[in-house]
């Protein structure tokens, strides 16, 4: 029969209205092989890989299992998009390794995405309560969730760095 081929059978569903319990009978409903993530505009993306050398044969049954997997909730108005991908190993580790380095930052991609020093992070991190937690410290510093520090950014108020200027009265009283 030669090589089975295998596609991924991605959709996304808007989980407007939709209850966590909801979400996560869905996610669990999917089985081995399956990959679901939730983002922050209300999105649910479900992928399914399904062994098959047929493309149409594989959309059909990654679509009918993700569907299914909602256990007879109406979502059919609620789908935003459907995307059949030909299963290609090394595409996807390079992809999944692009994802890690664009989710996970050190100090220096903290300070670069703060624009303030590698020591001013450290800074933050100890004078500022909310300020992200890392989700692991290595032997190289820590590592934090890029979002979140995105986030936190949106919420900071950054005060002016350096030497306060002087006012008019004192910069006369110096000359």
């Amino acid at each position: 029969m030669g090589d089975i081929a295998g596609y991924h059978v991605e959709v996304k569903i808007d989980t407007t209205g939709f209850n966590d319990e909801q979400l996560q009978r869905a996610y669990d409903g999917l089985g081995p092989g399956h990959a679901g993530w939730h983002d922050m505009t209300d999105t649910l993306t479900l992928s399914k890989y399904v062994e098959d050398d047929d493309f149409r044969a594989a959309a059909l049954a990654g679509m009918d299992i993700i569907l299914t997997s909602f256990e007879g909730s109406s979502i059919a108005g609620e789908i935003k998009s459907m995307a059949v991908y030909q299963h290609d190993e090394e595409a996807n580790q390079e992809a999944l390794r692009k994802a890690w380095r664009d989710m996970f930052i050190g100090t220096a991609e903290t300070a670069e995405l703060l624009g303030v020093s590698k020591q001013r992070v450290s800074e933050l991190a100890k004078t500022h309560a909310d300020f992200p937690k890392p989700i692991k410290r290595l032997k190289s510093g820590p590592v934090y969730d890029r979002a979140e520090i995105v986030q936190w950014e949106s919420n900071w108020e950054r005060r002016r760095t350096g030497r306060p200027r002087k006012k008019a009265s004192q910069a006369a009283r110096a000359e």
